[in-house]
């Protein structure tokens, strides 16, 4: 279903079927009067001798309507949210630090009502125009005594992966990498250390002004980048967690390095990497795909989410799943794969065509009088 981009004036919600009612009679309407415009200005064109075809008169109509209806169509409002997205009262947005710093920009916002961060007020919506609406769904990190979130979703996970995480990793250690101030961690390590009796869960984190921050929540953190810590720091976990800042760049080399630290000191077998992927953003979505198609990983799961009514506050998390004792590919390796697979494409295409070809010669062939 197509939507007018533009806002009207505060009004009742209308249905979909009415908004499409209404839009469509509009576009029909500004349809007739081009079609109209350009019929008298051809037939001014044209001799006496020479009218406008009668086909024309169908065609041109259609033409128009059509590209009214695409210069005018865009997401609906209220399945989509605005391009600007806020931060909780009290949080900054510094350059150079954690996952997904760079992706948004701070705005004033209200202080959330009780039970919003993960429920969006309580409110039942779709993800998408034509699906049924998601129940919202509280995360288990507002069970947690005394836990108050500090970021807002996009500038860390949602809630609701934390949820996610303890259901996949049950019974098994974790390890974080980029977690700014630690909501993540600071749920996950209350359910791992009293209900399961295993240690905590540690975060690597570059940023030292977080490491403190998390330091005070009573989370482990080895504060430098997942590079630098080769075999005697890196921390030895069952599972490792991120959702990276820049996916390209940073998937495929944190892979290599965890798996070839785990693969060197013989422990690589069972353990995995759970990659946290936005389809709403580009990078991650792009580069999910070659996760797929060249580092051994399989998507295990769909995390659906509502922290709030602007941009990436409200969709589905996709989860990644990687096993580190796979011989991952270096980057010439991956480059050199991808060529062939290239070549091959275009010589299936070449053949199709081909076969094509000689089907349309065989036909005409046979329907040529003899």
């Amino acid at each position: 279903m197509w939507r007018w981009r533009g806002r009207s004036a505060p009004r009742a919600s209308p249905s979909p079927e009415e908004l499409f009612c209404e839009e469509f009679v509009i576009s029909a309407k500004i349809a007739s009067c081009l079609t109209h415009c350009l019929a008298s200005r051809t037939s001014s064109l044209l001799s006496a001798e020479m009218r406008t075809p009668r086909w024309v008169l169908f065609v041109c109509p259609a033409i128009v309507l059509l590209t009214v209806i695409y210069a005018t169509s865009g997401p609906a409002d209220d399945y989509y949210a605005v391009k600007s997205v806020s931060f909780l009262p009290g949080t900054t947005q510094s350059s150079g630090s954690s996952i997904g710093d760079d992706r948004v920009e701070p705005v004033v916002r209200t202080e959330p009502a009780p039970g919003s961060m993960t429920t969006n007020g309580g409110k039942s919506r779709a993800l998408y125009h034509d699906d049924p609406p998601l129940e919202p769904r509280v995360s288990r990190c507002m069970d947690v005594p005394g836990f108050t979130p500090v970021d807002g979703s996009p500038s860390r996970s949602p809630l609701n992966v934390a949820d996610y995480l303890l259901r996949e990793t049950k019974g098994k250690t974790l390890t974080e990498i980029g977690s700014r101030n630690g909501d993540i961690l600071a749920c996950i390590t209350h359910f791992k250390v009293n209900e399961e009796k295993l240690p905590a869960p540690v975060s690597v984190e570059l940023d030292e002004e977080y490491c403190g921050k998390m330091r005070a929540r009573g989370i482990e953190v080895r504060c430098d980048p997942i590079e630098d810590l080769g075999d005697d720091k890196l921390p030895i976990s069952d599972y490792y967690f991120w959702w990276p800042m820049a996916a390209k760049s940073q998937n495929t080399a944190w892979l290599r390095h965890i798996g070839g630290v785990l693969q060197k000191k013989g422990i690589a077998k069972g353990k995995t990497a759970i990659i946290a992927c936005d389809p709403q953003w580009a990078e991650d979505r792009d580069n999910s795909y070659e996760l797929k198609d060249w580092m051994g990983a399989e998507w295990r799961g769909k995390v659906f989410y509502d922290e709030g009514d602007h941009d990436r506050q409200f969709g589905g998390f996709r989860m990644i799943h990687v096993p580190l004792d796979f011989l991952f590919p270096t980057e010439a390796e991956v480059t050199e794969g991808k060529k062939k697979v290239e070549e091959k494409r275009r010589e299936a295409t070449k053949r199709t065509e081909e076969e094509e070809r000689q089907r349309k010669r065989e036909e005409y062939r046979k329907a040529r009088p003899q």
